[in-house]
């Protein structure tokens, strides 16, 4: 039985971990996404921006798709 909780454990632990780094990736992708006004940015740099987006934001959907390993065995 301890084992049995000590996998469920691992797992719950292993998908919050997946999740704050999802989460992280999302944050990042909104942060480069949105727009800044007051901001002179060229159009390389602009294309920096909307790559970092985009980049952050495929890693995310990455992230919160890929299937966790099994427990380590007790």
């Amino acid at each position: 039985m301890a084992g049995y909780q000590q996998a469920t454990d691992w797992q719950a632990g292993a998908m919050a971990m997946q999740e704050a780094i999802a989460a992280w990736h999302a944050e990042q992708a909104r942060w480069f996404g949105a727009p800044r006004p007051n901001m002179c940015m060229t159009a390389e740099d602009r294309a920096r921006f909307a790559w970092a987006a985009a980049s952050h934001a495929a890693h995310a959907a990455h992230i919160r798709r890929m299937p966790l390993p099994e427990a380590p065995h007790a």
